[in-house]
């Protein structure tokens, strides 16, 4: 019998160390909008690795739904604080970050329940106990976030007054004169009769009201710089896509959320004041549009917020863009279609049914009367077939990107060449042949000298229902004896020369690209990433095999590197970069316009052999042709 129990008890056990790893490895990077800036994964490896048969509930049952266990759990920890409090002496830091992880349990488990903001409240008083003991700004910073937290998530709970005094007493501990304008700020936020129901509430006013203009200086460990500066809103529109860009002076941190009835969706910047062009102004949409207007507002005196309302929201995409900072919007009203999917969908729609053949003819090139069959699109690359492919889509619009523009030369090639006017050249030239060969609509993100954001490029794409995006670009690079020709789609780099390039052509360093690699994984969950490792590898071998008609050219091959560019396009997309400026050779041939038309025909070659794979190259035959 006790060797039975030793086992069953030696069993539990492991199951409740193995839930440790499973629970933490399969919740990291999964929280919600609302938590998405926070250490959320971390609660659940915490409580697993402190109570093992939390985590063995965890595993067997999942998430408890019950009402009853939020309760039980808020109860226990809350007695177990009232003890901790009682008796400091006897408990160390651990046992209050342990606290702390049992509170924020709660929420993370049961975030519409009840006791949801009570327990918010007192993980944020955990932390701020423990910065009054300790004085680690860490505490410090998680405190003050957890009183934001439930001031913004919770803006109805009671505690809310308390929370935002909570906020004021520790700016003030850390001299910092924002402290003074939340006080004042409690009654806007909560009404005068709220505030006045926290203790010591009326001192605290009339302390803040005669509190110094002056700033004293601040303690540069809690922050090193001013506060950001949200500079402008800037935003692209169609009846299927909408992209909203934040321009900010300086990185932040945020938070999102979504709120109901009407639908909108919030993003609150920390430590972000409002510039004066920008402050109570709202941007009010095309009608088309199923978001009906932006608007910003100073929510906290350090937290800004801007606020997105909708008809109804059904998706949407946020990732961060660097130098300047900008935090992007991608949103959705349902599935992204493109122009030619569009055309496709119609076609069927509008075809008269046939009655089916008895028999179906076998693979071959021409039927008995010598006409030709569309012929059965192969698998891509990787040996599988995608939708495209399956369903041999149209192609009915195509965008062609000449890089750089405006104030933005580009690379600076031998004799002064600059990359923004051979990138046009190469692009003009190639949309005429396209329109030439084939009945498409061929656009540009720019046709003259001028610049274009690149967030703004891909929202072009995006808005437009383009088919397929094609940047041109031309390479430098600090070895000048480096020559040749190579193609990219988007994918984090693998090289070390890739990630050179995209931090040239992204105007950004290469330590800041290694910062948005969460951002690129999110966004590629959602990119046509194998169409594009197609269309690039099908340039890629035309446009070479075109050029050594003539010339000696080095192939490069295809390469991906996290290109701002390329980010968020909802179609196959990709960049090419056609010679190296700063080689001496290539670099006199990229003025001249017969290696230009060499580059244009291996384009338009290798764009051929890639719609032909997609079934598509029979649905673009012009009028004149048929």
């Amino acid at each position: 019998m006790t060797v039975g129990l030793c086992r069953i008890r030696w069993c539990l056990v492991t199951l409740g160390f193995t839930a440790y790893f499973i629970v933490g490895d399969s919740l990291r990077g999964t929280t919600s909008g609302r938590t998405a800036n926070r250490e959320g994964s971390g609660t659940y490896r915490l409580l697993a690795a402190h109570d093992p048969p939390f985590a063995v509930r965890h595993l067997l049952f999942g998430k408890s739904r019950s009402g009853t266990e939020a309760g039980a759990l808020y109860r226990s920890a809350r007695t177990l604080y009232r003890t901790m409090q009682a008796r400091p002496e006897r408990y160390d830091r651990r046992h209050w970050e342990r606290l702390a992880a049992q509170f924020r349990a709660v929420y993370y488990r049961h975030p519409t329940h009840a006791v949801a903001d009570d327990a918010v409240y007192m993980e944020a008083e955990v932390y701020a106990r423990l910065f009054q003991t300790g004085a680690r700004d860490e505490d410090w910073r998680r405190a003050v976030d957890r009183y934001k937290f439930l001031i913004t998530e919770y803006p109805h709970s009671p505690w809310g007054p308390k929370a935002l005094l909570g906020v004021a007493a520790l700016y003030r501990a850390q001299s910092l004169p924002e402290w003074a304008s939340y006080v004042m700020e409690c009654a806007r936020l909560f009404s005068e009769t709220r505030c006045q129901k926290v203790p010591d509430y009326k001192s605290l006013l009339a302390q803040a009201r005669s509190a110094r203009v002056d700033p004293p200086t601040r303690p540069e460990s809690v922050r090193a710089r001013g506060p950001s500066v949200l500079q402008g809103v800037r935003y692209w529109t169609s009846p299927q896509y909408t992209r909203i860009v934040l321009e900010l002076s300086d990185a932040v941190s945020y938070r999102t959320g979504v709120l109901r009835d009407p639908d909108r969706l919030y993003i609150d910047l920390d430590q972000t004041v409002l510039s004066r062009q920008i402050r109570g102004q709202g941007w009010e949409l095309p009608t088309h549009a199923h978001l009906r207007q932006v608007r910003v507002g100073q929510y906290l005196p350090d937290t800004a917020r801007v606020v997105l309302d909708f008809d109804r929201i059904k998706q949407h995409r946020i990732f961060i863009l660097e130098s300047p900072y900008r935090i992007v919007v991608d949103i959705f009203q349902g599935l992204w279609e493109s122009a030619g999917q569009a055309q496709s969908r119609a076609e069927v729609a509008t075809r008269p049914t046939e009655a089916p053949a008895l028999s179906t003819p076998t693979d071959r090139s021409e039927d008995a009367a010598g006409i030709r069959e569309v012929p059965v699109p192969g698998a891509n690359r990787s040996g599988t077939y995608s939708i495209a492919r399956q369903l041999g889509m149209k192609v009915a619009r195509i965008m062609l990107d000449p890089g750089h523009g405006g104030h933005d030369p580009g690379a600076i090639g031998v004799g002064g060449l600059r990359e923004k006017d051979v990138t046009l050249a190469i692009a003009r030239r190639l949309r005429e042949v396209i329109l030439q060969r084939w009945n498409v609509e061929v656009l540009m993100t720019r046709d003259d000298d001028r610049f274009v954001p690149l967030e703004e490029r891909t929202a072009m794409a995006n808005s437009q229902g383009v088919d397929l995006f094609i940047s041109i670009h031309a390479n430098a690079s600090r070895n000048g004896r480096l020559h040749g020709v190579e193609t990219y789609y988007l994918h984090w780099a693998q090289d070390p020369h890739a990630m050179e390039v995209a931090a040239r052509e992204n105007a950004v360093s290469t330590a800041k690209l290694h910062e948005l690699r969460k951002f690129v994984h999110l966004i590629l969950q959602s990119t046509k990433v194998e169409e594009s490792r197609d269309l690039a590898a099908y340039l890629q071998q035309h446009l070479v095999r075109s050029v050594r008609r003539r010339y000696p050219i080095r192939d490069l091959g295809v390469k991906s590197a996290p290109f701002y560019v390329l980010m968020g396009a909802q179609m196959p997309a990709v960049l090419v970069e056609t010679a190296f400026l700063t080689h001496d050779r290539e670099g006199r041939l990229l003025a001249d316009p017969a290696f230009q038309e060499r580059v244009v025909q291996g384009l338009l070659e290798g764009l051929a052999a890639y719609l032909e794979a997609q079934g598509s190259l029979a649905r673009l035959a012009r009028p004149s042709d048929t």
